[in-house]
């Protein structure tokens, strides 16, 4: 949660495991998207298609005062090529 929503950029880290059968051969970062279309000025620092654990989110609401979500997906790729994909949701909540 980005509580306080001032539109400054806020440093979000994610951590996971991942765990495979076989070896995990590539985790990467493959989206954020925000509930507020055409944002992506309020996302920075994200390196998509790389592992990348810390982006940068802006802490502000859309302008209705509704709250705003932030979607960031992982895929983890095995040897043989198999996805599994994971997300994570960011909120700045309306109060």
């Amino acid at each position: 949660m980005l509580s306080g929503p001032n539109g400054r950029f806020r440093s979000v880290r994610i951590a996971g495991e991942v765990a495979d059968e076989d070896e995990v051969e590539d985790v990467y970062l493959a989206a954020v998207e925000s509930s507020d279309p055409g944002q992506s000025r309020d996302v920075t620092g994200a390196r998509i298609g790389s592992f990348d654990d810390e982006i940068l989110l802006r802490a502000e609401r859309s302008a209705s005062g509704k709250a705003r979500t932030y979607r960031v997906t992982f895929v983890a790729v095995d040897v043989d090529g198999n996805e599994a994909r994971a997300s994570a949701t960011v909120v700045v909540p309306e109060r």
